[in-house]
């Protein structure tokens, strides 16, 4: 009996994604102490990329962009860095229950989850603007390709394994750096 899985869509949104994703310097998906798993996702992202770039017949290279792209292209990658710079404060924290516990002690541990609870909020809300503009360029950018949709069964055809790696798969570097 085969295991069915669900078929991922991928529209332009996904494909502005997909860019932020397997941006060098981005940490989407990425964990720290886990390297074996942020490797892992980061070839992910970087294959789902290149299969999207194949299905839209598109890529953010300048030699191959149309007069008067290349300032979207400027935008698009200002907008990627940007996208990555709004992080919660303890993001980096690879164990912050030392910090909770001095916050709690100290009567500040309220303060301190309502304030992290409106970063996330706001972090979201950036998140999306951010999406949203890159989606605008790329649609601009692509024309009439923008109104593709394909799946993971798209992108099996050429090759891609979109199922991203699962951090079980990974937990044997923690215990072996631990």
């Amino acid at each position: 009996m085969s295991e069915e899985r669900e078929e991922t869509r991928y529209d332009v949104r996904a494909f502005a994604q997909a860019y932020v994703d397997a941006d060098e310097d981005g940490e989407s998906g990425y964990m720290l102490g886990h390297e074996s798993y942020s490797a892992a996702m980061k070839v992910h992202y970087q294959q789902v990329l290149a299969g999207l770039q194949d299905l839209f017949e598109f890529s953010w290279d300048l030699a191959g962009l149309r007069s008067g792209d290349s300032a979207f292209w400027s935008l698009f990658r200002s907008l990627q860095g940007s996208y990555h710079r709004t992080v919660q404060p303890v993001a980096r924290y690879a164990e912050a229950g030392l910090l909770y516990k001095q916050l709690q002690e100290r009567g500040q541990y309220e303060t301190f989850e309502a304030g992290m609870e409106t970063i996330a909020q706001s972090r979201q809300q950036s998140a999306e603007a951010h999406l949203d503009i890159m989606t605008g360029l790329l649609s601009a950018v692509l024309g009439d390709r923008s109104a593709k949709v394909f799946t993971s069964a798209d992108l099996r055809a050429i090759g891609i394994d979109d199922t991203a790696p699962t951090l079980s798969d990974h937990l044997h570097d923690a215990w072996e750096n631990y």
